[in-house]
């Protein structure tokens, strides 16, 4: 996978036109990625298939929602609203973008994916929004204020990796 460094350039570009805009674009973790015959490379969560829902477990993607959701929270304490964060990422990070930017407790300013797809699409709206049961926030659920986030997805046709029917 690639690293975030490897699109500061583009947020560089981004932020002269929005400097009240934070861009946060973090790098994964190394772990052992089944697709690739279990070798060790930054990735948000194991793949286990490029075909369509076959990585539908995403193994590890609540641990990296958290870690995502931990950096924005560094942001707010230093004084940053949400409403001036950016998230945004290229495949595997832009479908944890869409997954931890939906699932924050407020607003972000945006969520931007290139080339990636929406994980574990029938986790969002799986529960019934009027189950008093839950006593903790669970990432199998939207708050329906945070739906109204600005939301650019970008995917060429010509993609042979992710491939446009997966996005």
């Amino acid at each position: 996978g690639d690293t975030g460094r490897g699109w500061e350039d583009g947020a560089q570009f981004l932020s002269a036109t929005l400097p009240h805009v934070k861009f946060i674009l973090p790098t994964a973790n190394s772990m052992a990625v089944t697709l690739n015959m279990g070798m060790k490379m930054p990735a948000w969560y194991d793949l286990e298939g490029l075909d369509l829902r076959s990585n539908e477990k995403c193994q590890g993607i609540d641990d990296s929602m958290e870690r995502i959701s931990d950096l924005i929270q560094k942001e707010v304490s230093r004084g940053r609203s949400m409403q001036r964060i950016v998230l945004a990422g290229f495949s595997q990070g832009g479908a944890l973008s869409l997954y931890a930017g939906l699932r924050q407790k407020e607003q972000l300013a945006g969520i931007i994916c290139m080339s990636g797809y929406l994980p574990k699409p029938s986790s969002y709206f799986s529960q019934s929004s009027s189950s008093a049961s839950s006593s903790s926030s669970s990432s199998s659920s939207v708050d329906p204020d945070i739906l109204s986030t600005p939301i650019r997805l970008f995917h060429g046709d010509a993609d042979d990796v992710v491939k446009l029917e997966y996005a």
